[in-house]
Order: structure tokens, then C-alpha cells, then sequence
């Protein structure tokens, strides 16, 4: 275990950043884990290079270091603190039996705590669009999400989403526009190379 104590709330922002398992704002933890990792407790945790936080516009993006994947691991076997309620109690006893099933050669936490991708894609679209359903270059996609995504796991996701009512993926008629980057970025789909997305809601 490392030296370092952390309190009761840096130890749930890790915690709460390896669930999400992507860059997040402030705002987007606490939508999808219930906590903001503001002010000191931010702070000593960029101190200790177990987060990394940027700040894009008024806001600060948070994402784990590989350190601080390592110290989540240790938290997992870490006591039950005091006055942690039912809550804090039942998320320990998670986090033990994750620990448990790790040391029998089970999954790792980067196997196990996967961003959601369909979100990442729709995140990337509506900040690479003019409009709803006006068409994106994949590879302009790729590089949103590089290092959140690989390509193997963007490639099931798009095929995936290919499916759904609103999300459209088109081969780029006027071929002679497309760069080497434009064509090493399609996908294969329905036996015809796909190079631009196109969803309706953003």
C-alpha cells in the first residue's frame, strides 16, 4: 500500500475516474459518479501524479495516470473506513470481491473499466459538425478520440452504431477528395469503404 493517506473523498475521485474510464469534466463526474474533484483535494492529487487535470475554458478535464490506475488497485483491498455508511460499505465489499477475482488471474481494471464508447463517438461528432447530420470524416473522428479508443474498438463501435435510426455511415461520393488519411480511416460496411458519419441528434 502507499505511504500517502489519501481522505475519504480523493479515494472516491479515483475511484470515480477509473469507472468513467475517459477524460471528464467536472461536470460529466459528477453526472455519471456523484463527485467533483475541485480545489485541494484536486490539488494534492495532481501533486501525487495520480490525476492529470487541463483547463479548457472555465473548466478543468480530469483523466487517471497510470499511477493512479495503480493506486485504484490498491484501494481495492483497502479497509472499509470509518462512518462509511451502507453506500461506502457496499462499495468496498465490490471493490474487494474486483480485488479477489484479480488475484485468481481474473480481469484487469483496464479490462474491466471500459469508457462508454457510443458517447465518446457522439461527444467527437458534435464538436467536429456544423450541424446535425452534417457529414464528419472518419479520420477527423479517429483523431478526436485517439488514445480514449482503439482502432479496433472504434471499428465495433461505429458498425455498431450503424444500426441505430439516427447514425448514418457514407462512403464520400466525390472520391478524388479524399486523402491517404481519409482512406486508411474508413470502415468496411456492407462490402463498401465508409468515410464519413453523419448523426441526426446532437
Amino acid at each position: 500500500m502507499s505511504e500517502e493517506q489519501l481522505t475519504s473523498q480523493e479515494r472516491l475521485a479515483l475511484v470515480g475516474l477509473m469507472a468513467v474510464a475517459r477524460r471528464v469534466t467536472n461536470a460529466e463526474l459528477k453526472a455519471e459518479a456523484g463527485i467533483e474533484l475541485t480545489g485541494e483535494r484536486r490539488r494534492r492529487l495532481n501533486e501525487l501524479k495520480l490525476v492529470t487535470s487541463e483547463k479548457q475554458g472555465r473548466s478543468y478535464v480530469h483523466e487517471l495516470t497510470e499511477p493512479g490506475w495503480a493506486r485504484c488497485v490498491e484501494e481495492f483491498a483497502a479497509p472499509r473506513p470509518p462512518r462509511a455508511g451502507a453506500y461506502g460499505g457496499v462499495l468496498h465489499a465490490v471493490l474487494a470481491s474486483v480485488r479477489r477475482s484479480m488475484d485468481r488471474g481474473g480481469p484487469q481494471p483496464s479490462e474491466l473499466f471500459k469508457p462508454d464508447a457510443e458517447l465518446l463517438v457522439r461527444q467527437a461528432y458534435a464538436n467536429l459538425a456544423s450541424g446535425p447530420a452534417a457529414p464528419v470524416r472518419l479520420s477527423a473522428l479517429r483523431e478526436r478520440v485517439d488514445g480514449q479508443l482503439s482502432r479496433k474498438e472504434l471499428d465495433a463501435e461505429l458498425v455498431r452504431m450503424a444500426d441505430l435510426p439516427d447514425v448514418h455511415l457514407r462512403a464520400e461520393m466525390n472520391q478524388q477528395t479524399l486523402t491517404d488519411a481519409d482512406r486508411e480511416a474508413a470502415v468496411r460496411l456492407g462490402g463498401e469503404d465508409r468515410h464519413n458519419v453523419q448523426i441526426e441528434a446532437l
